[in-house]
């Protein structure tokens, strides 16, 4: 015990321990504080969000994706850190996403959209007259067969009408039916090719006909097809109202968000 209390009264360790609290006073004051608003994106946050998309969509998110899932992240993360600022939590241990849909919504009810002239929904439409057109609609049937062998497309086809002439169906358990009825053209073009949808188009009507496709050949019958149809002002005028307010209501929305985002710095 004596030896301790004399090692205590050293000069020398007197000046150590004096050295060690200068040095950690030294370190605190030095280092750069870290913006108690940054957004941080690390490589673990990425993950985290590709897993959460895996889990839903059962493959991983594209480029795309990804970059729209991290801006999600990040605007949710600054309404988050917004309610609690403001204290929308207090005396409630809520769920940060109701914490979120809570700011959105107090932020968002003091939008006021001014209901458009006349003339603002005139313009609107004759900038996108074509938005509001009956589009082109093409209805046809196929049989899938996704052979290669054209001859055998044929005799399909043959017993397929035979069926038909009979009040019957073709049945044929390893070629599925699917029926396209009243399907936009633009549509049925984006999922099966331009020369598909263009050759089905040049059949004769309620007759199956073999037609080769990029999957093999197929049966297809053509029940016929209809132009795009323009509607004008009055017709839509409805619908026209409703894109305006809507489109609107998403600029203020988001002049509002970008407010809030510039208070927030994002590194990623």
């Amino acid at each position: 015990m004596n030896k301790l209390m004399h090692v205590l009264k050293e000069p020398l360790l007197h000046f150590a321990v004096i050295g060690l609290v200068l040095l950690g006073v030294s370190r605190l004051v030095s280092e750069p504080q870290e913006d108690p608003n940054l957004i941080r994106i690390d490589a673990a946050t990425q993950a985290e969000l590709a897993q959460i998309f895996e889990t839903n969509r059962q493959r991983l998110p594209t480029k795309t994706e990804m970059d729209r899932l991290v801006r999600v992240h990040i605007l949710n993360e600054a309404l988050y850190r917004e309610a609690k600022h403001l204290e929308l939590d207090h005396g409630d241990q809520m769920l940060r996403e109701r914490m979120v849909q809570r700011m959105r919504l107090m932020m968002n009810s003091g939008i006021v959209i001014q209901p458009p002239t006349d003339a603002e929904l005139r313009a609107w439409y004759e900038e996108r007259k074509a938005d509001y057109a009956i589009p082109a609609l093409i209805s046809f049937v196929v049989i899938g067969l996704d052979t290669d062998s054209q001859s055998e497309a044929i005799e399909v086809a043959k017993s397929a009408n035979a069926a038909d002439a009979a009040g019957a169906r073709l049945s044929r358990p390893d070629a599925p039916f699917a029926r396209f009825e009243n399907r936009p053209r633009a549509l049925m073009v984006e999922l099966l090719n331009e020369v598909f949808v263009a050759s089905v188009e040049q059949l004769t009507l309620d007759e199956w006909t073999p037609l080769p496709s990029p999957q093999g050949w197929q049966v297809v019958k053509y029940l016929g097809s209809t132009d795009r149809v323009m509607q004008d002002f009055d017709t839509v005028r409805a619908a026209i109202h409703g894109d305006w307010v809507e489109a609107e209501r998403n600029k203020e929305e988001d002049r509002v968000m970008r407010a809030l985002l510039a208070r927030y710095p994002v590194e990623t």
